[in-house]
């Protein structure tokens, strides 16, 4: 026999042995083979597959490239078995051109056109992974997987309709898939039924209690309905979902309890420059309870939280912290104070005076109305497509002449985005927030989107236009145009998803009224 047959003869062995569920035998027998031929690239296939299934993964992933190559990545089942296996194996962009080749080589199998979709969605091509979905339903109309994948997509592109519809329609195919009701319950969440929501995260929860992810943006709705104790209680669930950004401090102190304390509460701020800004309010309703209060928060904002009432000591995240007797995170004050309702001081945070004095001398104020503009919401933030206006759709707001100026107070605004000459960027020039509120205690007028500028200018009482898309978050919930939070704000909001054009039109007309008022 020579070595071909041999070869044959075991490889023909090894595949019977391996669909007949003898895996130990089929390996043994694709070993054989490769000791006769060590680049065979069926047995190199047919071991990698073993292997993998067994938990020697990173080798077995080793033998199916190998075996890859050894048919020139040609083989339409080789390619697909390799891809499919290395689609949660490695980095998203070294799977990718592989996926790429297997949907080619198989253009019938809809499930590799779906894991190319989630791949794609990974590395944020959003276009292409939408095609990917798409093609992945041609082949297979039912498949939820997919149309699920297409959900997230159009969610991520800022569709909120669209991806209810598809989330709505993978409940109606596979009610007991915990990620697709959660999936619709944010889709209505960003549409604002909040009540519709917190039964798509009821029946997610029903089939997986322990979802962090549902606990929280189900506390969302609860806040968006001014459910306010269900809502902080359900919000500790924060702490248990994968990758917080800001995750639980592991102190040996305890957890301060509301009570009355004669040494020192350690506050912690957590997430963004937005929620510190907004929560620093429960700092000074702590302050009352304590007998002194040590506030940590980001370097941005230790200037400005230095005058905030009744705090002795603010520090940046990553200083030294001075001894406490207990602590507490700045999100977890409203359940630990128990207020029934957010306090509302008409103004709790203020710029340092000189600041202030050096920034009018500055901008030389006349009889025009200065008016400070922000219209991108951090690029990196997961709501940032429809959180940001294209500086395109604010011309309405230049047609003023000389009655206005325009202070762009944003540090990160495309270079690419040509500025209109009726704004002047302050961007580079402002060092921190306390910058940023000595020019806001400079303008008349506050008119940016949901971003930190607007808590700041909430929470220092200026006048504040707030443009929110129609997936405004809870903390803007409702209809009108006033504020829960900051009586100074006045929030200005789509009818139509995307459509920033009327929201600035509607500002246009608000601001126009102004300038002619007495």
């Amino acid at each position: 026999m020579t070595r071909t047959e041999r070869v044959r003869q075991l490889l023909a062995s090894a595949r019977s042995l391996a669909q007949s569920g003898r895996p130990t035998e089929a390996e043994a027998a694709a070993k054989q083979i490769l000791s006769l031929d060590s680049e065979q690239p069926d047995a190199l296939h047919l071991l990698g597959i073993l292997w993998y299934q067994t938990g020697n993964r990173a080798e077995g992933i080793g033998l199916l490239h190998r075996a890859v190559l050894g048919v020139g990545g040609n083989n339409p089942t080789y390619v697909a078995n390799f891809a499919r296996i290395i689609a949660n194996a490695v980095p998203r962009e070294e799977a990718e051109p592989w996926l790429a080749r297997a949907t080619a080589l198989n253009p019938e199998a809809a499930d590799l056109a779906h894991i190319h979709g989630e791949v794609l969605r990974g590395l944020n091509r959003l276009v292409e992974a939408e095609a990917a979905y798409r093609r992945a339903l041609d082949l297979q109309p039912r498949y939820a997987s997919a149309l699920n994948g297409l959900g997230n997509v159009l969610h991520s592109r800022g569709d909120i309709g669209g991806a209810f519809e598809c989330f709505r329609q993978v409940t109606e195919w596979e009610p007991e898939i915990p990620a697709a009701w959660f999936n619709r319950g944010d889709a209505l969440r960003e549409s604002q039924k909040f009540e519709d929501a917190i039964t798509a995260y009821d029946r997610a929860l029903a089939l997986q209690p322990d979802f962090p992810q549902a606990h929280v943006h189900r506390a969302m709705s609860l806040l968006g309905l001014e459910r306010w104790e269900e809502g902080w209680a359900e919000y500790e669930w924060r702490w248990r979902v994968p990758n917080f950004p800001t995750p639980k401090r592991p102190f040996p102190q305890p957890e301060w309890d509301g009570s009355s304390l004669s040494g020192t509460l350690f506050i912690h701020a957590e997430q963004g420059f937005g929620d510190t800004l907004q929560f620093s309010r429960y700092v000074t309703e702590a302050a009352e309870r304590a007998h002194r209060v040590v506030f940590e928060c980001p370097e941005p904002l230790k200037r400005l939280m230095r005058r905030l009432t009744g705090v002795a000591d603010v520090i940046a995240r990553g200083d030294p912290i001075p001894p406490f007797v207990a602590h507490a995170a700045l999100l977890s004050l409203p359940r630990i104070l128990e207020f029934a309702s957010p306090p509302t001081p008409e103004r709790y945070l203020f710029p340092d005076t000189d600041r202030v004095d050096a920034w009018s001398s500055r901008l030389k104020r006349d009889s025009r109305l200065d008016i400070a503009l922000t219209w991108r919401s951090g690029r990196l933030h997961e709501t940032s497509t429809y959180k940001s206006c294209p500086l395109t759709a604010l011309a309405p707001l230049f047609a003023f002449g000389d009655a206005v100026q325009f202070h762009a107070v944003q540090k990160d605004h495309d270079p690419q985005e040509e500025l209109h000459p009726r704004i002047s960027d302050l961007g580079d020039a402002l060092q921190d927030f306390d910058d940023t509120a000595a020019v806001l205690e400079c303008m008349d007028l506050v008119i940016c989107v949901d971003t930190a500028t607007a808590h700041l200018a909430g929470a220092m009482g200026k006048p504040c236009w707030i443009m929110l898309s129609t997936a405004a978050d809870w903390r803007w919930a409702g209809n009108g145009i006033g504020c829960r939070w900051y009586p100074s704000a006045r929030l200005f909001r789509q009818s139509t998803q995307g459509d920033w054009r009327s929201v600035v039109q509607d500002i246009a007309e608000a601001l126009g009224r102004q300038i002619a008022s007495p």
